[in-house]
């Protein structure tokens, strides 16, 4: 056995046979070079950084038989190169273990962790036949592989900042999965899917994560920030008896997620920046499996109105629908389509009048209403279905909920991020006397920006254009307010184009926002001023480039003025407290 308390400086060939300590310290030293360079290093014994002063390492690849990390140091001991370990890696308790930057280590026993693992920009790949992750300290992967040939068994909790590779098995029986960082993520691998015990999502900035395997949860998933985007190969499956968050407007599954089983259950699906729940009661088999998804766009009719059952559909949106399908059993369940902003949903009474509309393949029917609740936020509940998808907002009458069907299409399209291009179609015009295009910060409150003059009756589409040459940095949410020559008018469905600042690039999110309201600034340091509607300051701090998290839960409710500078220059955004 050897033990070095100072510096080492490999200039050639190093084989050790016997455990080897570095281990510098007072009275030797109060710091320490470790050169791992020369021509190898590799030891067939246990090879242990310990001490209690800083050590630089340096070298290329090195393979260890077993590595111990138990310096004490607060830098802890930063890999320089890619490492081999063909045992265990035990990282002890207070001890650091940074893996380095653009770096693979491969551990082909056990990570037993008692201490910190800073992933940083590395991957750890695990290749033994069964090994673990043990112990009782923080695992901060950046990327991290399970070979074709290895069970891993997660015994503690770890994060991921990047990608989670699996071609092998892994057992998360006992441990929770989080995605977190403000980089997008990957579920992959060969393996024909991951079952994990519990999954959540802490991301920032907007990241998200893509599935490419299937991902099957058997205890929780837990939606806090981020999203995660799916397709019909790679789902996100909820099993019998576990269980999901409800979401928010920063946190949605975007693309199809099954449930199985026999429980009641609110899908926390989204799409773009539309956070649209949808629940189903219990179904009678715990083998019964729905799959279902939101779709942030209106489905491709919604003129046609089956004449049964009755009462018969007025009208149906055409900015929004769900999909929700029985894949497996016979079960018959209510659906239940939520709305977080009843503005953008088209939603104006919460009454008798608001139904499910089920498409059935050549009409919408109504699938009518056994519960109607909320007002700005708020669900519908259909009585029972017996035959599925797609599904959305409906109304019975004309005057309530105008579910906007009066346009064949209506689009917002954003030039060089300078000019923003509306263009809409209108099916056929009855006693049209003008248009009001509408633009909104917060998809609440609207001013209007143009009129266009309409055709009168007409029994021919028209198509129609206008350019918004001023839209405001952020989101600019449009829709058109069509007036009859009676005054009645109707609505269109509501467009989004978000617009930055090609230098200093600031975004704002979520819009309307509850508790919390994220500022994300990709630039130099600034300054934040934030204003109530009556010109109040309210807050008043220095913000860093990154992002910055406000608590607005003592706001009031209502539109508030956010002014950034940043060198000199003043950018104003608004958002709305709800």
């Amino acid at each position: 056995n050897h033990t070095f308390y100072g510096d080492f400086d490999n200039d050639g060939t190093f084989t050790g046979s016997g455990n080897i300590l570095f281990s510098p310290g007072a009275p030797f030293s109060s710091s320490a070079s470790i050169s791992l360079l020369g021509s190898s290093f590799s030891s067939i014994g246990q090879v242990e950084f310990g001490g209690n002063v800083p050590i630089t390492l340096t070298g290329g690849a090195a393979t260890f038989e077993e590595l111990v990390i138990s310096n004490s140091h607060a830098s802890g001991i930063t890999a320089p190169s890619s490492w081999t370990i063909n045992n265990d890696l035990l990282i002890s308790s207070g001890s650091i273990f940074n893996t380095g930057s653009a770096t693979t280590h491969t551990i082909a026993e056990n990570l037993i962790n008692n201490g910190t693992l800073n992933g940083q920009t590395s991957l750890i790949e695990f290749t033994g036949d069964t090994v673990s992750v043990d112990g009782v300290g923080e695992n901060r992967f950046e990327d991290v592989k399970v070979s074709a040939s290895t069970l891993l068994a997660l015994n503690n909790d770890i994060q991921v900042y990047s990608d989670l590779i699996v071609d092998g098995l892994l057992d998360t029986s006992g441990s929770t999965i989080e995605f977190l960082g403000t980089g997008a993520s990957t579920i992959s691998g060969t393996a024909d899917s991951i079952v994990m015990n519990e999954l959540k999502t802490s991301k920032t900035g907007g990241a998200q994560t893509t599935l490419s395997i299937p991902v099957i949860i058997t205890g929780n998933l837990e939606m806090n920030s981020g999203n995660f985007l799916t397709d019909a190969t790679n789902l996100l499956i909820i099993n019998d008896n576990a269980t999901a968050s409800s979401g928010s407007d920063t946190s949605f599954v975007v693309g199809p997620m099954k449930k199985i089983g026999n429980d009641t259950f609110d899908f926390p699906l989204g799409d773009s920046i539309v956070w649209a729940r949808l629940g189903i009661s219990a179904p009678s088999s715990v083998t019964d499996e729905f799959t279902a998804q939101y779709h942030f766009q209106g489905f491709t009719d919604t003129l046609t109105m089956a004449t049964s059952p009755t009462p018969v559909l007025n009208n149906v949106s055409s900015m929004e629908y769900w999909t929700c399908d029985r894949t497996v059993g016979s079960s018959n369940v209510k659906v239940e389509l939520y709305w977080q902003n009843r503005f953008l949903s088209g939603v104006d009474s919460v009454n008798a009048d608001l139904v499910v509309a089920r498409w059935n393949g050549t009409a919408w029917e109504n699938a009518g209403q056994s519960i109607a609740q909320g007002d700005f936020m708020g669900s519908v509940t259909s009585n029972t279905v017996t035959s599925f998808s797609p599904f959305t907002l409906g109304s019975l009458n004309y005057g309530f909920n105008y579910l906007p069907v009066e346009f064949l299409s209506f689009e917002a399209e954003l030039n060089d991020n300078k000019t923003v291009d509306l263009r809409w179609e209108t099916a056929s015009e009855i006693n049209n006397d003008f248009f009001i295009i509408e633009r909104s910060i917060d998809g609440i409150d609207f001013d209007e920006i143009e009129r266009v003059d309409g055709a009168g009756t007409s029994t021919k589409a028209l198509s129609y254009k206008i350019v918004d040459y001023n839209p405001v940095l952020g989101i600019n949410y449009y829709r058109i307010k069509q007036i009859d020559f009676d005054g009645n008018s109707s609505y269109s469905n509501i467009e989004f184009v978000q617009v930055t600042n090609s230098l200093n690039e600031v975004l704002i999110y979520p819009n309307p926002a509850n508790d919390v309201l994220n500022i994300e600034l990709n630039a130099k340091n600034g300054n934040i001023l934030v204003y109530s509607q009556l010109g109040i300051l309210l807050e008043s701090r220095v913000i860093k480039n990154g992002v910055t998290s406000l608590d607005i839960s003592n706001y009031s409710s209502g539109v508030h003025v956010v002014v950034i500078s940043v060198d000199g220059k003043n950018q104003v955004y608004r958002f709305s407290k709800i």
